[in-house]
């Protein structure tokens, strides 16, 4: 296998929209160090070749959420703004 390491492992137990668009997010973030901001980002053929190679519909991306967690869960106490890994706050919000 080439640089992708456990990716397979973490996108295994994901199907459809999330399996596709979570694994865009891992290989944007493993090529430029940081999450896109937004679909606009991605170029079509990008995404056209990940779904080839994991198996899912190209078409599913539309049905991915974008917005993340970043837009639902409320900053840590205590932390004026500094970003914090979510695991170190407490648990997630339910859906």
């Amino acid at each position: 296998m080439d640089d992708r390491g456990d990716e397979p492992n973490l996108i295994g137990g994901k199907r459809g929209a999330t399996r596709l668009g979570f694994t865009i997010l891992l290989r944007f973030y493993t090529e430029r160090g940081r999450f896109p901001r937004g679909r606009s980002e991605i170029p079509d053929e990008a995404i056209a070749y990940v779904a080839r190679q994991i198996g899912v519909d190209r078409t599913e991306i539309a049905f991915y959420d974008w917005s993340g967690q970043k837009d639902r869960v409320p900053p840590c106490p205590g932390q004026s703004g500094a970003r914090v890994p979510r695991m170190q706050c407490g648990p997630m919000p339910m859906r």
